[in-house]
């Protein structure tokens, strides 16, 4: 084994941040660069060091991009939950959080948002029909056309940020994502965050591209199974929380800091 190699196993095991005095030896062994050489030698090493302190060395950050629905609070607020989480947890790591419609067409975002919140609010049972006629094979094939010709602009902003994984709290952008890996377009594996405690349809479109499937119950799981998901996929994790509900709260001081007295009866949630 050449002494170059010797040297740079070494280097990596005793001394894992990779340092430029490290390095520096390690160049010069491997080149055969001497003190007889200072103007060659001098130049790699000052190259080497700017590209040290830009990069950080050898540790190369993963990307995660997280794409959420503004329809209704549950999408977004479980998106900013997982972002939250892995920035808190794991600093090799770099989270993006994007508006999936808003970005694709901010005048039809607005518009659909006013419309499920004005359905949901006063018409209920309507929503219902809505929400359940969608599994149908009409109103299927009318969303998949859509999102079809919505992928093509999420793909600009996917290869923009060039994510390892992406993560889905909504079925819009699963599936667009979904139909770009089918495609061809992108590579990297998709994760799709169900954030309802019951499987749609519109959910498991084009499963087959999907790597990672989260859902909220055992039932869900068993539901996802029958319809051809395979097990390995599926993840029972329960439906994101941001960490603030794992923190100690005093409950005494809690009325005292909103201004709440013991004549006062109030719900939190």
């Amino acid at each position: 084994m050449r002494r170059s190699s010797i040297f740079l196993s070494n280097t990596w095991r005793k001394n894992k941040s990779y340092s430029v005095k490290a390095w520096r030896k390690y160049i010069r062994n491997s080149l055969n660069i001497t003190n007889s050489f200072p103007l060659f030698s001098k130049s790699i090493l000052f190259l080497w060091k700017i590209w040290y302190n830009f990069a950080g060395g050898f540790v190369v950050k993963k990307r995660v991009l997280i794409f959420y629905g503004s329809y209704g609070a549950g999408h977004f607020s479980a998106a900013r939950s997982i972002k939250e989480y892995i920035d808190n947890n794991y600093k090799n790591i770099e989270t993006d959080l994007v508006d999936c419609m808003e970005y694709l067409n901010k005048h039809f975002n607005k518009l659909s948002i006013k419309t499920y919140d004005k359905i949901t609010r006063k018409l209920p049972v309507a929503w219902k029909g809505v929400y359940y006629g969608s599994e149908k094979w009409a109103i299927r094939k009318i969303t998949s056309g859509t999102n079809r010709l919505f992928s093509v602009k999420l793909f600009k902003i996917i290869s923009k940020y060039n994510p390892d994984l992406i993560i889905c709290t909504h079925f819009f952008p699963a599936e667009m994502c979904a139909i770009l890996k089918k495609n061809g377009k992108i590579n990297c594996d998709l994760a799709t965050v169900m954030t309802d405690y019951a499987p749609h349809k519109q959910w498991l479109a084009k499963h087959k591209y999907v790597n990672y499937y989260f859902v909220a119950n055992n039932e869900m799981k068993i539901s996802l199974e029958k319809c051809g998901i395979e097990s390995s996929k599926i993840h029972v994790t329960g439906i994101p929380l941001s960490y603030k509900f794992l923190l100690d709260y005093n409950t005494k001081e809690i009325p005292l800091i909103w201004n709440f007295y013991k004549s006062n009866t109030f719900i939190s949630f």
